[in-house]
């Protein structure tokens, strides 16, 4: 018997209805850590630890039943799946929309493409609501990988989401997460030296879109944005904002073994999307320094994720 299946067992009843409550009202109704232990006169701290427990004994009969069961009477204020797949598909039959979901989400984010090449947020639903919606067939797979792109079969609506986003709407990364496309890494990808190698390999590209995608899927984007200088030196730490907290712990411990310095320059270009020579002047770097130390951060970050996850670093593509 695991630890996890003794403490499931150990579990008065309504101790595992609580933590079922939370996980089920975080997970799938999409509630943030702070708003379910204001609602249930918990610590933040409580909440995302009984979410990890939920998580990880899903498969035990008990946490089953306790998890049906809050499904079946707790409503999360009126929020049901019904409303929620009618909310996505409103959204998804539009054209230039788009949905994202991978394994290791515990929720779907849908997204705009806007006309200035970004992505905007549009809503977050739960996995479950996710699978039914592709399960129907009115979705195809666009882009497959460690993040599956869905789109509808017949985007035939206007994309009526773009009203009242222009492009002031746009320039933060809690509104629009830079698309693969135009970006540093791409950029300095297809620069060549004089020998014809490009100055960033493929794989090194990967590992710096690995470290994208966890800071998207953890959805502190704004946050870290706002107490950037804070998080890099372990004095923030966003998890009860976090709409993920795996990937949240997977982006944190990618920066804490970068360092200082080079997790610095990789969050500014692979994250924030920001340009080297914006970013050589934030730190007082000469000029031309900075994709150097980019490729070198990148280098680590490569190693990095081939340690933890093995070969080819659990890297998209």
């Amino acid at each position: 018997m695991t630890n996890i299946e003794k403490y499931i067992n150990s579990l008065p009843d309504d101790a595992l209805k609580m933590a079922a409550k939370h996980f089920v009202w975080n997970k799938i109704h999409g509630k943030s850590l702070r708003a379910i232990a204001k609602a249930t006169g918990v610590n933040p701290s409580t909440v995302m630890r009984h979410v990890h427990k939920i998580m990880h004994a899903r498969s035990h009969p008990k946490v089953e039943i306790a998890i049906q069961h809050v499904r079946l009477t707790d409503d999360a204020d009126g929020l049901t799946n019904e409303q929620d797949m009618t909310s996505a598909m409103r959204l998804l039959k539009q054209k230039s929309t788009v949905m994202a979901m991978s394994q290791e989400m515990g929720q779907a984010v849908i997204f705009g493409h806007g006309p200035d090449g970004r992505l905007h947020k549009l809503a977050s639903i739960s996995r479950d609501v996710a699978l039914v919606l592709v399960s129907r067939g009115e979705l195809r797979a666009q882009h497959k990988g460690r993040i599956t792109q869905y789109v509808h079969v017949k985007p035939d609506q206007p994309a009526l989401w773009q009203a009242g986003r222009d492009e002031s709407t746009s320039a933060t990364m809690s509104d629009a997460i830079p698309v693969r496309g135009e970006n540093v890494l791409d950029t300095l990808s297809r620069r060549k030296g004089t020998n014809g190698v490009p100055f960033l390999s493929r794989d090194l590209v990967l590992a710096g879109r690995r470290l994208n995608e966890d800071f998207v899927l953890s959805g502190c984007q704004s946050a870290i944005e706002d107490n950037f200088e804070k998080f890099l030196i372990s004095q923030f730490d966003p998890v009860d904002l976090a709409h993920d907290a795996l990937a949240l712990m997977r982006f944190k411990h990618a920066v804490q073994d970068l360092g200082p310095g080079l997790a610095d320059i990789a969050v500014r270009s692979c994250c924030l999307n920001e340009g080297i020579e914006r970013s050589e002047s934030a730190m007082g770097w000469s000029a031309r320094s900075g994709k150097i130390v980019l490729r070198i951060a990148l280098q680590r970050l490569k190693r990095h994720y081939h340690i933890v996850h093995g070969a080819g670093g659990g890297q998209i593509g």
